[in-house]
Protein backbone atom coordinates (compact mmCIF):
# COMPACT_ATOMS: atom_id res chain seq x y z
CA UNK A 1 0.00 0.00 0.00
CA UNK A 2 1.41 3.55 -1.26
CA UNK A 3 2.24 5.65 1.84
CA UNK A 4 0.58 8.92 2.14
CA UNK A 5 2.42 12.32 1.22
CA UNK A 6 3.55 13.91 4.36
CA UNK A 7 3.22 17.56 4.61
CA UNK A 8 3.94 20.10 6.91
CA UNK A 9 1.97 23.53 7.43
CA UNK A 10 3.80 26.46 7.93
CA UNK A 11 2.24 29.93 9.36
CA UNK A 12 -0.65 28.52 11.25
CA UNK A 13 -3.03 31.15 10.67
CA UNK A 14 -7.07 30.56 10.74
CA UNK A 15 -5.95 29.37 6.58
CA UNK A 16 -3.79 26.57 8.08
CA UNK A 17 -6.26 25.00 10.13
CA UNK A 18 -8.89 25.03 6.75
CA UNK A 19 -5.82 23.30 4.85
CA UNK A 20 -5.74 20.76 7.57
CA UNK A 21 -8.87 20.43 7.81
CA UNK A 22 -8.48 19.47 3.84
CA UNK A 23 -6.08 17.29 4.18
CA UNK A 24 -7.92 14.83 6.56
CA UNK A 25 -10.27 14.40 3.74
CA UNK A 26 -7.61 13.42 1.79
CA UNK A 27 -6.81 9.81 2.47
CA UNK A 28 -3.61 9.87 0.60
CA UNK A 29 -2.41 12.78 2.64
CA UNK A 30 -0.79 13.10 5.49
CA UNK A 31 -0.40 15.93 8.37
CA UNK A 32 3.84 15.22 9.36
CA UNK A 33 4.08 18.29 11.16
CA UNK A 34 3.98 22.50 11.60
CA UNK A 35 5.89 25.55 11.90
CA UNK A 36 5.10 28.71 13.28
CA UNK A 37 7.13 31.17 15.21
CA UNK A 38 4.32 31.08 18.18
CA UNK A 39 5.80 27.84 20.13
CA UNK A 40 1.75 28.48 21.48
CA UNK A 41 0.19 27.85 17.99
CA UNK A 42 2.43 25.03 17.23
CA UNK A 43 1.50 23.15 20.16
CA UNK A 44 -1.64 23.90 19.57
CA UNK A 45 -2.17 22.71 15.99
CA UNK A 46 0.48 19.60 16.37
CA UNK A 47 -2.24 18.31 19.49
CA UNK A 48 -5.49 18.71 16.89
CA UNK A 49 -3.44 17.45 13.91
CA UNK A 50 -0.42 15.18 14.61
CA UNK A 51 2.87 15.93 13.85
CA UNK A 52 5.88 17.14 14.68
CA UNK A 53 5.74 20.87 15.75
CA UNK A 54 9.67 22.12 14.52
CA UNK A 55 10.92 24.73 16.53
CA UNK A 56 12.26 26.18 12.97
CA UNK A 57 11.89 26.18 9.27
CA UNK A 58 15.27 24.86 8.64
CA UNK A 59 14.08 21.87 11.10
CA UNK A 60 11.19 21.02 9.45
CA UNK A 61 13.44 21.08 6.11
CA UNK A 62 15.70 19.39 7.38
CA UNK A 63 13.08 16.31 7.84
CA UNK A 64 14.14 13.72 5.41
CA UNK A 65 10.47 11.92 6.04
CA UNK A 66 8.51 15.42 5.28
CA UNK A 67 7.61 15.51 1.50
CA UNK A 68 6.10 18.78 1.14
CA UNK A 69 5.28 22.54 2.56
CA UNK A 70 1.96 23.95 2.90
CA UNK A 71 2.50 28.13 2.64
CA UNK A 72 -0.34 30.02 4.74
CA UNK A 73 2.23 33.01 5.61
CA UNK A 74 2.19 36.81 4.73
CA UNK A 75 2.93 37.26 0.83
CA UNK A 76 6.26 38.57 1.93
CA UNK A 77 8.06 35.60 2.47
CA UNK A 78 6.90 32.83 0.11
CA UNK A 79 10.11 33.98 -2.64
CA UNK A 80 12.77 33.25 0.50
CA UNK A 81 10.24 29.79 1.69
CA UNK A 82 9.48 28.69 -1.28
CA UNK A 83 13.63 28.85 -2.77
CA UNK A 84 14.25 27.04 0.34
CA UNK A 85 12.15 24.00 -0.08
CA UNK A 86 13.49 24.13 -3.41
CA UNK A 87 16.79 23.44 -2.20
CA UNK A 88 15.44 20.69 0.16
CA UNK A 89 13.93 19.11 -2.05
CA UNK A 90 9.96 19.42 -0.91
CA UNK A 91 7.44 20.02 -2.91
CA UNK A 92 5.32 23.00 -2.27
CA UNK A 93 1.70 24.70 -2.40
CA UNK A 94 1.40 28.11 -1.68
CA UNK A 95 -1.44 30.15 -0.89
CA UNK A 96 -1.79 33.13 -3.04
CA UNK A 97 -0.75 35.33 -4.14
CA UNK A 98 2.59 33.36 -5.20
CA UNK A 99 5.14 36.09 -4.69
CA UNK A 100 4.75 39.82 -4.68
CA UNK A 101 6.75 40.67 -7.72
CA UNK A 102 6.79 39.19 -11.04
CA UNK A 103 10.87 38.80 -10.95
CA UNK A 104 9.94 36.94 -7.30
CA UNK A 105 7.66 34.82 -9.08
CA UNK A 106 9.49 33.71 -12.17
CA UNK A 107 12.76 33.13 -9.58
CA UNK A 108 10.25 30.57 -7.64
CA UNK A 109 9.32 28.93 -10.63
CA UNK A 110 12.42 28.30 -12.08
CA UNK A 111 13.82 27.12 -8.74
CA UNK A 112 10.85 24.54 -8.38
CA UNK A 113 11.76 23.10 -12.13
CA UNK A 114 14.85 22.85 -11.75
CA UNK A 115 14.47 20.85 -8.40
CA UNK A 116 12.03 18.72 -9.51
CA UNK A 117 9.27 19.70 -7.19
CA UNK A 118 6.10 20.60 -7.80
CA UNK A 119 4.86 23.96 -7.16
CA UNK A 120 1.32 24.33 -6.69
CA UNK A 121 -0.87 28.05 -5.87
CA UNK A 122 -4.17 28.30 -3.55
CA UNK A 123 -6.66 29.17 -6.27
CA UNK A 124 -9.07 27.27 -4.54
CA UNK A 125 -12.49 29.06 -6.75
CA UNK A 126 -11.37 27.26 -9.59
CA UNK A 127 -12.54 23.66 -7.47
CA UNK A 128 -16.10 25.41 -6.52
CA UNK A 129 -18.23 23.16 -8.81
CA UNK A 130 -19.99 26.45 -10.38
CA UNK A 131 -17.18 27.39 -11.87
CA UNK A 132 -16.13 24.14 -13.33
CA UNK A 133 -19.33 23.77 -14.52
CA UNK A 134 -18.99 26.90 -16.59
CA UNK A 135 -15.68 26.02 -18.10
CA UNK A 136 -17.28 23.07 -19.46
CA UNK A 137 -19.53 25.01 -20.69
CA UNK A 138 -17.96 27.75 -22.28
CA UNK A 139 -15.06 25.02 -23.69
CA UNK A 140 -18.26 23.29 -25.07
CA UNK A 141 -19.85 26.50 -27.09
CA UNK A 142 -22.99 26.85 -24.99
CA UNK A 143 -22.31 30.52 -24.47
CA UNK A 144 -21.19 31.05 -27.77
CA UNK A 145 -18.57 33.76 -27.58
CA UNK A 146 -18.11 35.49 -23.61
CA UNK A 147 -17.57 39.36 -24.83
CA UNK A 148 -17.78 40.60 -21.11
CA UNK A 149 -17.75 39.66 -17.80
CA UNK A 150 -19.10 41.27 -14.07
CA UNK A 151 -18.39 40.15 -11.18
CA UNK A 152 -17.66 41.17 -7.47
CA UNK A 153 -15.83 39.81 -4.69
CA UNK A 154 -16.61 41.33 -1.43
CA UNK A 155 -15.62 40.75 2.37
CA UNK A 156 -16.22 43.25 5.14
CA UNK A 157 -13.03 42.07 7.37
CA UNK A 158 -11.96 45.73 7.13
CA UNK A 159 -14.38 46.41 10.07
CA UNK A 160 -12.31 44.08 11.80
CA UNK A 161 -9.24 45.35 11.24
CA UNK A 162 -6.04 44.32 12.96
CA UNK A 163 -7.30 40.72 13.61
CA UNK A 164 -4.65 39.61 11.23
CA UNK A 165 -2.10 42.64 11.23
CA UNK A 166 0.09 41.66 8.51
CA UNK A 167 -2.68 41.23 5.99
CA UNK A 168 -3.79 45.17 7.23
CA UNK A 169 -0.53 46.08 5.86
CA UNK A 170 0.18 48.26 2.30
CA UNK A 171 3.38 46.30 1.29
CA UNK A 172 1.28 42.80 2.42
CA UNK A 173 -1.60 43.25 0.05
CA UNK A 174 -0.96 45.83 -2.54
CA UNK A 175 -4.18 46.05 -4.20
CA UNK A 176 -5.92 46.30 -0.86
CA UNK A 177 -9.03 43.55 -1.66
CA UNK A 178 -7.86 43.17 -5.33
CA UNK A 179 -5.16 41.41 -3.40
CA UNK A 180 -7.71 39.78 -1.24
CA UNK A 181 -10.53 38.79 -2.60
CA UNK A 182 -10.55 40.38 -5.47
CA UNK A 183 -7.56 38.36 -5.96
CA UNK A 184 -9.78 35.21 -6.58
CA UNK A 185 -12.21 36.82 -9.04
CA UNK A 186 -9.74 37.59 -11.14
CA UNK A 187 -7.95 34.34 -11.09
CA UNK A 188 -11.42 32.47 -12.08
CA UNK A 189 -12.02 34.89 -14.93
CA UNK A 190 -8.24 33.88 -15.54
CA UNK A 191 -9.35 30.34 -15.63
CA UNK A 192 -12.37 30.74 -18.01
CA UNK A 193 -11.67 33.67 -20.70
CA UNK A 194 -7.49 32.97 -20.61
CA UNK A 195 -5.21 35.86 -20.15
CA UNK A 196 -5.57 39.45 -19.33
CA UNK A 197 -3.97 41.71 -21.95
CA UNK A 198 -4.69 45.48 -21.05
CA UNK A 199 -5.89 46.52 -17.25
CA UNK A 200 -7.11 49.55 -15.50
CA UNK A 201 -8.25 50.45 -12.28
CA UNK A 202 -8.99 52.37 -9.36
CA UNK A 203 -8.34 52.16 -5.56
CA UNK A 204 -10.21 54.15 -2.80
CA UNK A 205 -9.99 53.88 1.29
CA UNK A 206 -13.26 54.88 2.43
CA UNK A 207 -12.78 53.59 6.14
CA UNK A 208 -10.44 56.34 8.04
CA UNK A 209 -9.29 53.97 10.64
CA UNK A 210 -7.19 51.47 7.98
CA UNK A 211 -3.89 51.59 6.29
CA UNK A 212 -4.63 50.58 2.52
CA UNK A 213 -7.38 50.71 0.00
CA UNK A 214 -10.53 48.99 1.17
CA UNK A 215 -12.33 49.66 -2.02
CA UNK A 216 -11.03 48.44 -5.56
CA UNK A 217 -12.56 48.59 -9.42
CA UNK A 218 -10.65 47.18 -12.14
CA UNK A 219 -11.56 46.96 -16.27
CA UNK A 220 -9.59 44.09 -17.86
CA UNK A 221 -9.12 43.67 -21.82
CA UNK A 222 -8.47 39.99 -22.21
CA UNK A 223 -6.35 38.26 -25.03
CA UNK A 224 -9.59 36.90 -26.36
CA UNK A 225 -10.99 40.57 -26.79
CA UNK A 226 -13.60 40.18 -24.42
CA UNK A 227 -13.80 42.73 -21.80
CA UNK A 228 -14.55 42.31 -17.61
CA UNK A 229 -15.58 44.81 -14.94
CA UNK A 230 -14.19 43.56 -11.66
CA UNK A 231 -15.24 45.03 -8.32
CA UNK A 232 -13.48 43.77 -4.62
CA UNK A 233 -14.25 45.28 -1.44
CA UNK A 234 -13.13 44.85 2.91
CA UNK A 235 -16.25 47.02 3.52
CA UNK A 236 -19.62 45.38 1.64
CA UNK A 237 -21.10 42.89 2.41
CA UNK A 238 -19.60 39.28 1.88
CA UNK A 239 -20.79 38.61 -2.10
CA UNK A 240 -18.94 36.60 -4.24
CA UNK A 241 -20.95 37.23 -7.63
CA UNK A 242 -20.05 36.71 -11.31
CA UNK A 243 -21.98 37.08 -14.15
CA UNK A 244 -20.84 35.99 -18.26
CA UNK A 245 -22.18 37.29 -21.21
CA UNK A 246 -22.04 35.52 -24.36
CA UNK A 247 -23.49 35.75 -27.78
CA UNK A 248 -25.63 32.88 -27.16
CA UNK A 249 -26.14 32.45 -23.67
CA UNK A 250 -25.76 34.18 -20.54
CA UNK A 251 -24.41 32.44 -17.23
CA UNK A 252 -24.81 33.77 -14.12
CA UNK A 253 -22.86 32.20 -11.12
CA UNK A 254 -23.89 32.73 -7.34
CA UNK A 255 -20.65 31.73 -5.56
CA UNK A 256 -20.74 30.39 -1.40
CA UNK A 257 -17.71 30.93 0.49
CA UNK A 258 -16.56 28.25 3.37
CA UNK A 259 -17.98 30.37 6.03
CA UNK A 260 -21.63 31.22 3.64
CA UNK A 261 -24.72 29.32 3.80
CA UNK A 262 -27.07 27.32 0.98
CA UNK A 263 -25.57 25.88 -2.24
CA UNK A 264 -23.70 27.68 -4.97
CA UNK A 265 -25.12 28.02 -7.78
CA UNK A 266 -24.89 28.37 -12.04
CA UNK A 267 -28.01 29.58 -14.03
CA UNK A 268 -28.01 29.87 -17.86
CA UNK A 269 -29.79 32.68 -19.92
CA UNK A 270 -29.79 31.35 -23.54
CA UNK A 271 -31.02 33.48 -26.07
CA UNK A 272 -34.71 33.15 -27.31
CA UNK A 273 -35.71 31.92 -23.92
CA UNK A 274 -37.97 34.20 -21.15
CA UNK A 275 -36.15 33.19 -17.98
CA UNK A 276 -32.72 31.45 -16.94
CA UNK A 277 -32.42 27.52 -16.03
CA UNK A 278 -30.98 26.44 -13.34
CA UNK A 279 -27.96 24.01 -14.01
CA UNK A 280 -27.12 21.36 -11.92
CA UNK A 281 -23.55 21.90 -10.35
CA UNK A 282 -21.84 19.68 -8.36
CA UNK A 283 -21.78 20.66 -4.24
CA UNK A 284 -18.15 19.67 -4.12
CA UNK A 285 -15.77 20.61 -1.11
CA UNK A 286 -13.35 23.01 -3.24
CA UNK A 287 -10.38 22.51 -0.08
CA UNK A 288 -10.68 18.93 -0.29
CA UNK A 289 -10.60 18.84 -3.89
CA UNK A 290 -7.81 21.27 -4.15
CA UNK A 291 -5.41 19.35 -1.40
CA UNK A 292 -6.59 16.02 -3.44
CA UNK A 293 -5.28 17.56 -6.93
CA UNK A 294 -2.33 18.87 -4.95
CA UNK A 295 -1.36 14.80 -4.12
CA UNK A 296 -2.27 13.87 -7.88
CA UNK A 297 0.12 16.55 -8.80
CA UNK A 298 3.02 15.60 -6.37
CA UNK A 299 2.57 11.71 -7.28
CA UNK A 300 1.69 11.24 -10.73
CA UNK A 301 3.30 14.33 -12.61
CA UNK A 302 -0.58 16.12 -13.32
CA UNK A 303 -0.26 19.32 -14.32
CA UNK A 304 -1.68 21.05 -11.68
CA UNK A 305 -5.09 23.40 -12.19
CA UNK A 306 -3.40 26.34 -10.67
CA UNK A 307 0.45 25.90 -11.20
CA UNK A 308 3.54 28.54 -10.79
CA UNK A 309 2.11 29.80 -14.42
CA UNK A 310 -1.05 30.62 -13.25
CA UNK A 311 0.45 32.38 -10.24
CA UNK A 312 2.92 34.07 -12.22
CA UNK A 313 0.50 35.16 -14.78
CA UNK A 314 -1.98 36.75 -11.40
CA UNK A 315 1.39 38.36 -9.62
CA UNK A 316 1.71 40.22 -13.54
CA UNK A 317 -1.70 41.03 -12.96
CA UNK A 318 -1.93 42.67 -9.62
CA UNK A 319 1.41 44.73 -10.49
CA UNK A 320 -0.28 46.40 -13.72
CA UNK A 321 -3.09 47.00 -11.59
CA UNK A 322 -1.67 48.59 -8.98
CA UNK A 323 0.59 50.69 -11.89
CA UNK A 324 -2.72 51.76 -13.30
CA UNK A 325 -4.07 52.70 -10.07
CA UNK A 326 -0.92 54.99 -9.75
CA UNK A 327 -0.55 56.47 -13.47
CA UNK A 328 -4.32 56.61 -14.20
CA UNK A 329 -3.00 54.44 -17.52
CA UNK A 330 -4.11 51.57 -18.96
CA UNK A 331 -1.27 48.91 -17.95
CA UNK A 332 0.24 45.73 -19.52
CA UNK A 333 0.93 43.04 -17.56
CA UNK A 334 4.42 41.87 -17.39
CA UNK A 335 3.80 37.87 -18.01
CA UNK A 336 2.40 39.02 -21.03
CA UNK A 337 4.62 41.53 -22.79
CA UNK A 338 6.34 40.05 -26.24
Amino acid sequence: MTKPLRVASVGLGRWAAVLAEGVRRVPVLEIAGCFSRSEERRAAFASKYGGTPYPSYEALLADGSVDAVLLTTPHSAHHAQILAAARAGKHVFCEKPLTLTVEDARSVIDACARAGVALVVGHCWRFVGPVRRAKALIDAGELGEVVQAAGHFGNPRALSLGQEAWRDAPEESPGGPLTGPGFHLMDVLHYLLGPVERANAAFRQRLPQGRMPDTALATLQFRSGALAHVSASFITQRCYRLALFGTRANAYLELVSLEGAGPSTLSLHRIGEPHPADVPVPQEDMIRLQMAFFARTVREGAPPLAGGREGLALVALLSALAASAESGRWETPAAQEG
